[in-house]
């Protein structure tokens, strides 16, 4: 039997769907403005540092009330910590990319240790100065994600370079990849030198690899260490 046309049922139905239709357009429009926020505030923040720039010279880049910008983040701590792991989430994607495009650990590595000096670059010293001073918590974080990624994919890096025979047989991968990316740590760069950070982890990054490289490896060094000062 065919369904009759209900236009009690049929207007519900529809009520239901228009609902849901503005539900998700508000998700959509809330999202793009949450991105234009921390787009702002990221650019804000290595502009001028994390503690002179207010939620006021924020809404005035955006050109948009407060009331708008805190409908979207909580605080300018939370629009921090935001800034911090959006950084570190496109640093973590780059990654991957590196790790699928490479064709030997050694390129790995180099093509990792550029991005790395970038992020030097970008959490410049004077940021991360300014994060530990106003928000002790929210450098933690940057210590301690920074080391476990670094940490992690070192560990696996090595690991993969022993056992295609461009890394030392005889190398302890935990520690070695613990002690680098302690070494690495950007309070550590700028305490022990008055160089500029990105470039004394190229330097650090030198003493390391050469400890640890075979014949193989070093020449596989020499030709992809041009990409570093590109």
């Amino acid at each position: 039997m065919r369904d009759t046309f209900n236009p009690t049922r049929n207007s519900k139905n529809f009520l239901r769907f228009f609902v849901f239709f503005l539900y998700l357009c508000t998700m959509v429009s809330d999202e793009h403005i949450k991105e234009r926020i921390l787009a702002a505030a990221s650019e804000l923040f290595r502009r001028h540092g994390v503690r002179a720039v207010s939620m006021d010279d924020l809404a005035r880049e955006l050109g948009m009330s407060k009331k708008t910008i805190y409908q979207q983040v909580a605080s300018k701590s939370e629009l921090v910590r935001l800034f911090l792991l959006n950084h570190f989430e496109r640093n973590a994607d780059r990654i991957r990319q590196i790790k699928a495009d490479a064709r030997d650990p050694v390129e790995t590595a180099v093509h990792i240790a550029k991005l790395t000096a970038k992020h030097h670059q970008v959490i410049y010293p004077e940021l991360l100065h300014d994060i530990k001073k106003s928000y002790f918590d929210l450098w933690k974080l940057v210590q301690e994600k920074g080391r476990e990624m670094m940490s992690t994919g070192l560990e696996a890096n090595l690991r993969a370079g022993m056992k295609s025979g461009v890394y030392r047989a005889d190398i302890k991968p935990g520690y070695i990849a613990e002690l680098f990316s302690h070494l690495v740590q950007m309070e550590v760069l700028i305490k022990y030198s008055r160089l500029d950070p990105g470039m004394t982890f190229l330097q650090t990054l030198d003493y390391h690899m050469y400890g640890i490289l075979t014949a193989k490896g070093r020449r596989l060094y020499q030709k992809y260490r041009k990409i570093l000062l590109t």
